[in-house]
């Protein structure tokens, strides 16, 4: 099964809110790169999506058929590479303004997993407030025939599936939202060996998870904690999440972390990017181009030494005594050779990049966008 990644492409994508001031050249600039062409040896195709609620998520079981899912239920899925979609479920119409009472659920649904090309699981939030007289247990629908029909259980206690991780047909893990004995919302590891019959709480003394995602690679899963709701620390299992250890990582302010192999990874940290080649027990800067970034709305090291991010350029305006940015266009930097040397090209904000995303392959990935799918393929 390839490897879902929401926060990284391969295991490794930041989507962080960035600005930055921009230069006299790029305010003057006139040409763009067209944005199917910005990367080199890189093939990028916008799939576009039909006129539907916010999506949350996607997979691709292969390269012909993918999933999205979103708001009001909505489950869109392609069997032609993404060149169309059709709905498998969804509890709003937009273009009818119709609600399908017939609808499996209505709940804002959030993550995708499939285990092979038949069974699939989606997690979403409580389909209803306890004043409509709803659900108020969060939703977990599964199929057993690629997608075309799913079923649905509630999840007592829980508020909200942020993400699913299975390892096989049988066993998986969760991280739930869940209320805490003072009604406070606390993230929550569970597992599973039952194909998501019944649901276990992980054992984690004296920690805290800090984040609504793993870190997926196909060696390993990480997870982000806090000790005792102060010291950041990052855990990471190679044996179906039995087994935790602790990775020493270079910042505090980490986020998420991709082992290409057992020795070699990377890491973003507060907008800064990382390598190592020694398992995690020391961590270098990449720096992008002269700078380093405080962020970007994308950020993929295909290895230690492959690797781009997309920074949003922002200008400033201003009226009636206030100021604010608007977004002009993205500096896309890539670079061959570890950070060393990078090639500068510009593209225009309407390049739909930003977004969830998932790794298909050492070869494909995808970006979620708000109306388009876009696939990733080196040439």
């Amino acid at each position: 099964m390839k490897q879902l990644n929401s926060i990284l492409i391969f295991s490794l994508i930041s989507i962080v809110v960035f600005s930055c001031k921009k230069d006299d050249d790029t305010a003057s600039a006139k040409f763009h790169t067209p944005c199917n062409s910005v990367l080199d040896k890189w093939e990028i195709t916008a799939l576009h999506l039909p006129e539907t609620q916010a999506q949350n998520d996607l997979v691709f079981i292969d390269e012909e058929t993918g999933f999205t899912v979103g708001n009001a239920g909505t489950i869109l899925k392609t069997v032609n590479g993404g060149q169309d979609w059709t709905f498998v479920e969804r509890y709003y119409n937009l273009n009818t303004h119709e609600i399908d009472k017939s609808a499996l659920t209505k709940a804002r649904l959030l993550t995708v997993f499939f285990v092979d090309e038949a069974i699939g699981y989606v997690g979403g939030e409580a389909e209803n407030i306890p004043i409509s007289g709803g659900n108020i247990d969060a939703v977990l629908l599964k199929t057993k025939d690629g997608g075309d029909t799913w079923s649905k259980q509630y999840l007592p206690g829980v508020r909200s599936v942020k993400k699913l991780y299975f390892f096989d047909a049988d066993n998986g893990l969760a991280l739930f939202l869940i209320s805490d004995e003072n009604n406070y919302l606390k993230y929550k590891m569970y597992a599973t060996h039952d194909a998501a019959a019944t649901w276990e709480i992980v054992p984690m003394p004296n920690l805290t998870i800090s984040g609504s995602q793993f870190d997926v690679s196909s060696i390993s899963v990480g997870v982000w904690v806090v000790e005792n709701y102060f010291s950041s620390k990052y855990l990471r299992s190679t044996d179906k999440g039995q087994t935790w250890q602790e990775v020493p990582i270079p910042s505090t302010e980490c986020n998420s972390i991709r082992f290409q192999t057992d020795a070699q990874g990377t890491a973003d940290c507060g907008g800064k990017s990382y390598k190592t080649t020694n398992g995690g027990n020391s961590w270098e800067e990449i720096i992008i181009a002269d700078h380093t970034t405080d962020g970007a709305a994308l950020k993929y090291f295909r290895s230690t030494t492959e690797g781009f991010a997309f920074v949003p350029v922002y200008d400033n305006q201003t009226g009636g005594g206030e100021s604010w940015q608007v977004l002009n266009s993205f500096e896309v930097y890539q670079t061959t050779d570890g950070g060393i040397n990078w090639k500068k090209s510009l593209i225009d904000k309407e390049c739909d990049f930003t977004g969830t995303t998932f790794t298909y392959s050492d070869e494909v990935f995808y970006t979620l966008g708000w109306t388009a799918v876009n696939k990733f393929k080196l040439q």
